[in-house]
């Protein structure tokens, strides 16, 4: 995971739009997430999973010059999927996230 997590933060780092809210989206139900490239992202960021199939959240601070990110571990998926906190919504997404008291204990 950690390897994904730097190769992630390298591309991240060569490509970072100046405003991700207007590139990505994260939306959900009470079913589904779904994360959506809106423009300037690569369609690999297209994401969507079921809120029940979340097994762990884990979350790196990108400091002054990236973007936060929530990385969550799905069942049955061999990839965790990958929420910028910047996205359209992020911030929102992480109160659903407490609210749904998936972080782990002690957490914000």
């Amino acid at each position: 995971m950690a390897q994904i997590v730097e190769r992630l933060k390298s591309w991240w780092e060569s490509r970072r739009p100046r405003d991700v809210s207007k590139c990505l989206l994260v939306e959900w139900d009470d079913v589904t997430v779904r994360v959506r490239v809106l423009e300037a992202f690569d369609d690999g960021w297209n994401q969507e999973f079921p809120w029940r199939e979340i097994t762990r959240v884990c979350f790196s601070d990108g400091g002054i010059s990236m973007s936060d990110v929530v990385h969550l571990e799905i069942r049955r998926s061999d990839r965790p999927a990958v929420v910028l906190t910047e996205a359209r919504g992020g911030p929102e997404f992480m109160a659903e996230l407490l609210k749904r008291d998936l972080f782990p204990p002690g957490s914000p």
